[in-house]
């Protein structure tokens, strides 16, 4: 702080003893800029700014799978996650990498590659559904009027 000079300033209205110190320069310039600016209100500094999501992500499981070959072990995780945008648009999406983080990323890739779209009436679909695939079935249901959609 070499450049500020402080320099005692006496009024005619001020004795000797209430003597008023005033900063030049920077430290001037600094205080001028804090009182403009609203108390609590901070500007954005260029970091990792939160985009608006066009689909929700509902993430279903995320399972380590170990594959053993002849050098050892190996390690990764598998994420199945579910995506929709509430207006009858839905995807589901698995994805599988070294660590969870990639293997989330690619699960919504890929669940943005199979999206299909369904009539929603009245906030719900408008007919019950079911599904056989092997050995695993799949009923859906129209949820009562007001209900909305529920998973």
């Amino acid at each position: 702080m070499s450049d500020t000079v402080i320099t005692p300033e006496i009024t005619p209205e001020t004795s000797p003893e209430e003597t008023v110190v005033s900063a030049t320069s920077k430290e001037s310039s600094r205080e001028e800029r804090r009182e403009r600016r609203p108390r609590g209100e901070r500007r954005e500094r260029g970091g990792v700014r939160e985009e608006e999501k066009e689909f929700r992500e509902e993430m279903l499981a995320i399972d380590r799978v170990t594959r053993v070959t002849a050098g050892g072990r190996q390690l990764r995780f598998r994420a199945s996650i579910v995506i929709g945008d509430g207006k009858g648009r839905v995807g589901l999406g698995i994805g599988k990498s070294g660590e969870v983080q990639g293997a989330i990323e690619k699960a919504i890739r890929d669940a943005k590659k199979n999206l299909i779209t369904f009539p929603i009436v009245g906030g719900s679909i408008p007919h019950d559904v079911m599904v056989n695939f092997k050995s695993s079935s799949l009923f859906l249901h129209p949820a009562h009027p007001g209900t909305g959609i529920i998973a």
